[in-house]
């Protein structure tokens, strides 16, 4: 996969897990609003937040 579309599929993860936590939205929303299966979605929110946590856990009191 190409570096642009690699940036493009992290940049849209990263939106929807924001969109997720700012609004409560539920994942039928998401689905809907990003076009992208509610499955794909239940393992998305996770591992993007796992990603985060292990990159910031040192900063984290």
């Amino acid at each position: 996969m190409p570096e642009e579309d690699l940036i493009q599929l992290r940049s849209k993860k990263l939106r929807m897990l924001i969109t997720y936590l700012t609004t409560g939205c539920n994942y039928t929303f998401l689905e809907k609003f990003f076009r992208v299966l509610k499955s794909a979605i239940s393992k998305l929110i996770p591992e993007v937040c796992d990603a985060i946590y292990k990159k910031l856990k040192a900063s984290i009191k």
